[in-house]
């Protein structure tokens, strides 16, 4: 099994701060509330609730588990670009390490990638109340249901998502725990 972290810059007009971010996961898709309103409520059954909101296959999940250059409530679906290294250790934020392999298990081998996140103007796409995604070298669909709808927004350049979260949020080696 291989943990996933990405290299990530972010600016503002003042600065730039760098960072790792735990790959949460791929394959992502959501349910929107206009689609429960629909088909009905139908969880972990992708064929009678079926995700309208799927994203570009090569894009990833991210989090900044220790909030150090993103709110932790914030996740964001962006391209990933591989590093040629198959595994990699050196450089690795200590928290970042610990994270991964808290989500992906002790035994599992790092590969190192990097994202771009964008600064915006985000445009709210939808809300969603439903978001599912597959953990890199896991066969499983991973499903979460938000008790109240959030946003997901997108901006086009370059192409990303951003899942804004409630204050108070738990994401974690579980997953998503709250909301």
């Amino acid at each position: 099994m291989a943990a996933r972290i990405a290299q990530a810059e972010v600016c503002d007009s003042k600065a730039c701060w760098q960072g790792h971010l735990l790959v949460r996961g791929d394959k992502i898709s959501f349910v929107s509330t206009e689609q429960v309103k629909k088909v009905g409520y139908h969880a972990l059954d992708p064929d009678a609730m079926p995700s309208d909101v799927e994203l570009p296959g090569n894009y990833v999940l991210v989090h900044d588990t220790a909030g150090e250059i993103l709110n932790r409530c914030d996740l964001y679906v962006v391209r990933w670009y591989p590093d040629s290294a198959q595994s990699v250790h050196n450089g690795i934020a200590p928290k970042a390490l610990k994270d991964a392999r808290a989500y992906f298990g002790n035994g599992s081998s790092i590969k190192l990638g990097s994202v771009d996140i964008p600064e915006g103007p985000w445009k709210r796409e939808a809300k969603m109340k439903c978001i599912r995604y597959r953990r890199h070298g896991y066969d499983k669909l991973f499903e979460h249901t938000y008790d109240t709808p959030v946003d997901l927004f997108f901006t086009e350049r370059p192409l990303a998502w951003r899942v804004s979260l409630p204050a108070g949020c738990i994401v974690d080696e579980r997953g998503f725990v709250r909301p």
